[in-house]
């Protein structure tokens, strides 16, 4: 069962869910070389 990004990167200590979908937003996060888009499922 995948989750989505922003959750996996608060549990791993990068912020908070609603920093890290600011900064997901600001096209600053890339998974497999590409942007990742708010949302995203990993």
């Amino acid at each position: 069962m995948s989750e989505k990004l922003q959750k996996v990167l608060a549990r791993a200590g990068h912020g908070s869910r609603r920093e890290i979908e600011s900064i997901i937003e600001a096209g600053r996060v890339s998974v497999d070389g590409k942007i990742a888009k708010l949302g995203d499922r990993v």
